[in-house]
């Protein structure tokens, strides 16, 4: 796309010095916005979970002007709607395709991601258990644990015991004094807290 530059000149008529002056004065004027836009190279990122934020990295596009005048390249200065990744509602289970819309300078075009189910990015503590201080060989108790879940659409609450929640200690970790690393799981996520042995 080119600008288009409109030049005026205006010849100023005096008298100075018994001559003509010439006054040249210059405005360039922003260009008309397009016919159309059009995807020239596609997102590098096509695939999503749910929650997750669209991502529009490597997105090319060019645009058609009224006076048959192209611009290629553009990789700026548009916005996408929605920003959001979404399979449907909350909970949903399938992989589906979204329709993402571009608009740059009033006009739009889209382009199709695949966004799946949700995904769980990490674990977080929320509340350490009661104990965590005990004697030699005493048996750890995890009740009082509550533990974050962060997925790419919400977070959820969980409190220990709860199916699917593991709460581990090295083998004989409890035989002698000093501070253990205690590690928490969660479907392949996992997170540490520490106990003391006295």
């Amino acid at each position: 796309m080119r600008k288009v530059d409109i030049i005026i000149i205006a010849v100023i008529m005096t008298v100075l010095l018994g001559g003509a002056v010439t006054a040249l004065i210059v405005v360039n004027l922003p260009s008309p916005p397009p016919d159309a836009i059009s995807i020239t190279t596609q997102p590098t990122r096509t695939t999503y979970a749910r929650g997750e934020r669209i991502n529009t990295s490597g997105l090319v596009l060019s645009a058609l002007f009224p006076d048959e005048s192209t611009r290629t390249n553009i990789t700026s200065g548009f916005t996408i709607t929605p920003e959001i990744a979404s399979n449907g509602p909350l909970g949903s289970l399938g992989t589906v395709q979204q329709e993402v819309t571009v608009t740059w300078r009033g006009k739009s075009t889209t382009f199709e991601i695949t966004v799946g189910p949700a995904t769980l990015e990490r674990i977080e503590i929320v509340r350490f258990p009661t104990k965590r201080r005990y004697a030699i060989n005493e048996t750890p108790n995890w009740v009082g644990l509550q533990i974050r879940q962060v997925w790419t659409d919400r977070t959820d609450v969980i409190n220990y015991p709860h199916a699917g929640l593991s709460v581990t200690l090295p083998p004989n970790s409890m035989s002698t004094t000093g501070t253990r690393t205690v590690t928490v799981t969660y479907q392949e996520r996992t997170t540490t807290f520490t106990i003391n042995v006295v």
